[in-house]
């Protein structure tokens, strides 16, 4: 007959001769316990679940997911506006963007940025033609031309008929 004994850490009944009924059990018993802190976002206490380590409960920051979008939303919300160089409006920070590449942002739209680099004679536009500064590439008229047989264009045209060519 088995010795029935309980888990010294949940008080679970176990019915063999070991001290806890699991590893996590084991883990908390040792473990210091968890520190109580607060929600950054809604200052509510957060409350360490059943299932979560110490380990987890410490780095956790908000209380649900809800917070932590929230949170996310104010941070991003709170930057300082850049100014276009080019028209002088100002530069609000895209939704799914970093706050480093926001702010090396210096222009409002693709449009700022090559009427600025065609004023002042910088970057791609440099003495009037085209130059990449990563790396060069050929110009259009170092390609051999397009041409497409009628068959050809018919195919393209009856795969895309929402391009309207006609």
């Amino acid at each position: 007959m088995e010795k029935i004994g309980h888990c010294e850490y949940c008080n679970n009944p176990i019915s063999s001769e070991r001290r806890f009924c699991s590893r996590k059990c084991a883990r908390r018993s040792v473990s210091k316990p968890a520190t109580p802190h607060n929600c950054l976002f809604c200052k509510q206490p957060l409350i360490q679940q059943d299932s979560e380590t110490n380990y987890s409960f410490n780095a956790r920051k908000h209380c649900n997911r809800e917070c932590a979008l929230n949170a996310r939303l104010a941070k991003s919300q709170n930057v300082k506006p850049n100014i276009c160089k080019q028209c002088g409006e100002k530069i609000f920070k895209r939704v799914a963007e970093s706050v480093n590449r926001y702010h090396n942002r210096k222009f409002c739209s693709q449009i700022c940025t090559k009427t600025y680099l065609k004023e002042h004679e910088l970057g791609w536009y440099a003495n009037g033609a085209m130059k990449f500064s990563y790396k060069e590439k050929k110009k259009d008229e170092d390609l051999p031309p397009i041409i497409w047989t009628d068959q050809e264009f018919k195919d393209f045209y009856s795969l895309y008929p929402e391009l309207n060519l006609f």
